[in-house]
């Protein structure tokens, strides 16, 4: 059976291959559906495999820019799925009524921010989330666009457990394509079927044992390292899963909640990563911690900096009275200094390992000396939306497109709304990023 979500409500419709005038259940409204389209991918001969991949390695820095049509849902938050639904609705009559490649962008994009948002932890979550990935592929034409909604589709069905049916749509895909996106589909969607049925060894010759080692899409990228590192861990490399997570969080700056959250959706039975995510996530808050501004550190510094100087009077007079006293006060402002840096320290680690991934948006922002104080609410899964206040630096290039609006990834403590140690900004019809530094408040 097809499945479609309802034009008006969303709920999902089941519908044979035929054309029809479907009701809706939920809210009664009727939609003409047409019949369907064969989800057919042709697939690519057979050739020199090294080749194939050398070709695939020259597309590294290819990405899918977010059309300027469609920038306010570069990340739809929770709240804002209706919102989004409308206007899939509207770019997929749009693709109905004349094809063209922009507007087939506009729509795989919003469709897979759409099927982000929506949760999936059951299986009439997940039959929703793949009417959206199905009637998307659907509409869409192209090869690279299909193969990514088939990846959702594969993946949906794995995380339930409905192998069968993961198999099934991944006989759809083209697994010697020349296109990286579509490649790594493939890849992706074949590991999370490898990793459901415990063959942990297919993930690594799939993906690859190290950090890019098999040339992936950079959309694909923390998915598949968080794949990656599950089977190595599996296989009894923990100190390589470790590495190798780790080597994925320094790389991209928006990888450590990109691939916690990825993790934290996948099915428990899975125990995805298991041992190596907290100990990479553990080694990465080091560096994040450091991001964290505090006054305790810069007043650490400064009483170092001062109580140097009887140190180097008290060398210079060596013999002399005064030494022991210029030697004493010297000692002990630093060692005042030394204390403060390591409160400075705990107090960041604890707010750092506080943190959770979070999405968010921006509501204003005010110059504040050289940094910009950012109003934004924060959204967590299953949680209410948190209003908060930021001080960050962003720079003039960032600067220059409409950040009002703009969605957010981040790294945030609720104890602690003020800082965002990490945050990456979605600016205005591309995928230009900015990964601020938080100040002190």
């Amino acid at each position: 059976m097809r499945a479609q979500p309802c034009a008006a409500c969303g709920a999902t419709l089941l519908l044979g291959d035929s054309a029809a005038n479907v009701s809706c259940e939920a809210c009664g409204a009727e939609e003409r559906v047409p019949e369907v389209e064969a989800l057919v991918i042709d697939r690519s001969q057979r050739g020199d495999d090294e080749e194939r991949l050398a070709h695939l390695r020259t597309q590294l820095d290819h990405e899918w820019l977010l059309p300027a049509s469609v920038a306010r849902f570069g990340n739809v938050l929770p709240s804002e799925i209706p919102e989004a639904r409308a206007m899939w609705v509207q770019l997929r009559d749009q693709l109905r009524e004349a094809y063209d490649e922009q507007t087939a962008l506009a729509l795989l994009c919003v469709a897979g921010e759409i099927h982000a948002a929506l949760p999936g932890e059951t299986a009439e979550q997940q039959l929703a989330r793949r009417a959206l990935a199905e009637a998307s592929a659907e509409v869409l034409r192209g090869a690279s666009f299909r193969h990514k909604m088939l990846t959702n589709l594969v993946i949906g069905a794995t995380r339930i457990g409905e192998l069968e049916h993961a198999h099934h749509w991944l006989e759809r895909f083209d697994p010697n394509s020349r296109e990286l996106d579509a490649d790594s589909a493939y890849r992706l969607s074949s590991a999370a079927i490898a990793t459901a049925e415990r063959r942990f060894q297919r993930v690594v010759s799939l993906l690859g044992d190290s950090l890019d080692s098999v040339p992936t899409h950079r959309s694909s990228r923390a998915f598949a390292t968080v794949l990656q590192a599950n089977a190595l861990e599996k296989l009894g490399e923990l100190p390589r899963a470790v590495d190798l997570l780790h080597a994925r969080m320094k790389a991209r700056h928006n990888a450590l909640p990109m691939m916690t959250g990825i993790a934290s959706k996948l099915p428990p039975a899975w125990a995805t990563c298991e041992q190596s995510m907290p100990l990479a996530v553990e080694r990465q808050l080091g560096a994040l911690a450091g991001r964290i501004p505090s006054g305790l550190r810069t007043l650490g510094l400064l009483l170092i900096a001062l109580s140097s100087a009887p140190l180097i009077f008290a060398a210079q007079r060596w013999g002399e009275a005064s030494q022991l006293h210029l030697f004493a006060v010297g000692g002990a402002g630093i060692a005042v200094g030394v204390g403060l840096l390591i409160l400075s320290r705990r107090r960041a680690l604890r707010i750092a390992r506080g943190c959770g991934p979070v999405m968010g948006r921006i509501l204003a922002l005010r110059p504040a000396g050289a940094q910009y104080d950012l109003d934004i609410v924060v959204e967590r899964a299953g949680e209410p939306a948190v209003r908060a206040t930021t001080r960050q630096a962003i720079s003039e290039r960032i600067l220059k497109m409409k950040l009002v609006g703009a969605s957010f990834d981040g790294f945030w403590n609720p104890e602690f709304p003020s800082y965002l140690p990490h945050m990456t900004i979605n600016v205005s019809g591309e995928d230009a990023q900015q990964d601020p530094k938080p100040s002190a408040r």
